[in-house]
């Protein structure tokens, strides 16, 4: 047992000792080409993703001015289960079970005493903050993730009693924080040293001791951590291009463009001085029926109404093919990859109606020549942003 102790106490030492080099120490080439750290936003997964259970053993003291405890002063056990929210937050509850041995400081007695053996249980949540994804950049298959949290339980205590008639509280908060780090073994499981500290009212420890003060519980532990369900993040991908830097290549490209687009526009006026001279024909048309063409409008993840350059590019749309006769049909869509299928059929109804009221309400086309239809969830493209979708045509 003392040898495993001293192998624990050097694991805890070690650990702090490489704080300094958290993320950087890692591997590190989620970075974009211009050597940028790539952060969110990320998709929400699915509400059975990302949970993950934990189990540890190790070893633990209590410190307190009344009383005098063993360096180690038993075994300490952990059992919990979590989820993460995003990368770099996330929440678990937990169990924690603690033996200690400890003798009552003489000082403040005056009858016999004898060791005091007894054990502690600690439920408590806790809230998670992965600082390597925080400030590295989220990276599944990171080495090394550092792990700071807070947390807060309640702790009862069972024991022998140290002076006849005395007893051994059971009913005391504790709050406390700690620092797990998460070691990766595989794509579902995980080696973790976990250290953390707990204060609660020292009174949990008998009447012996001064009701106004605190009682320290350091604790350190090692076990393992297994992923259950969908373990990773997908980043969102916006429709948008990305903004990159103009070179002079870039610039040479588009002069050339402008150039044949100044031949073109020279010949397209000779074109139109030639119609312009041309004896007018006579045509007799019994009907005219207008077929515009069709065009895609994208939706934010989530949501059931365009954005301003949306809506903008719907205007041009409307105004350069749409006449109050025109007859077109709205399909709406979303993502498959994201949200359950009755919730992708309901938001994909939501976008073909909101298209279909913009048309009728801001263009003049009459609500019995526009049709709708929901497709719910789709998965067409191969990037998810694509999916959310609504075609006019």
């Amino acid at each position: 047992m003392s040898r495993i102790k001293t192998i624990l106490g050097a694991v805890a030492i070690a650990t702090l000792l490489c704080f300094s080099f958290s993320a950087n120490a890692q591997e590190n080439n989620n970075r974009d080409e211009y050597g940028r750290v790539v952060q969110g936003p990320y998709l929400t997964n699915r509400l059975g993703d990302n949970w993950f259970i934990g189990v540890g053993v190790g070893v633990n003291t209590i410190r307190d001015r009344d009383v005098n405890f063993k360096p180690f002063g038993g075994i300490a056990t952990d059992l919990s289960i979590g989820k993460w929210f995003t990368p770099s937050v996330g929440a678990r509850l937990g169990w924690r079970g603690f033996q200690n041995s400890y003798e009552p400081n003489t000082k403040y007695l005056t009858s016999q005493f004898k060791d005091n053996k007894f054990t502690q249980t600690f439920i408590h949540g806790d809230v998670l903050w992965n600082i390597s994804n925080a400030f590295g950049g989220y990276k599944e298959t990171r080495t090394w993730d550092l792990i700071p949290y807070a947390q807060f339980g309640y702790l009862l205590a069972s024991g022998t009693p140290a002076v006849k008639g005395d007893e051994l509280y059971d009913n005391e908060y504790g709050a406390g924080i700690g620092l797990i780090n998460d070691f990766r073994l595989g794509d579902r499981v995980g080696l973790i040293v976990d250290l953390s500290g707990m204060i609660t009212k020292d009174i949990i420890l008998g009447r012996h001791t001064r009701y106004d003060r605190f009682a320290l519980l350091p604790s350190a532990t090692v076990g393992l951590t297994f992923n259950l369900g969908r373990s990773n993040f997908d980043r969102y991908a916006s429709v948008a291009p990305p903004v990159l830097p103009f070179t002079e290549a870039d610039y040479n490209a588009l002069k050339s463009k402008l150039s044949d687009a100044e031949k073109e526009n020279a010949n397209l006026k000779n074109r139109v001085s030639e119609l312009e001279n041309r004896k007018p024909e006579t045509v007799y048309v019994d009907k005219i029926v207008s077929v515009p063409m069709p065009t895609t409008l994208f939706f934010d993840i989530g949501k059931s109404h365009l954005t301003k350059r949306e809506q903008a590019h719907l205007a041009l749309y409307a105004n350069e093919n749409l006449t109050p006769d025109s007859k077109v049909k709205v399909t709406g869509a979303a993502d498959s990859a994201t949200g359950t299928p009755a919730f992708n059929q309901k938001l994909s109804q939501k976008r073909a109606e909101y298209v279909k009221d913009l048309l009728v309400k801001k263009y003049g086309l009459a609500p019995e020549n526009v049709t709708i239809e929901a497709l719910g969830g789709i998965a067409e493209f191969e990037v998810p942003a694509e999916n959310r979708i609504a075609v006019v045509k």
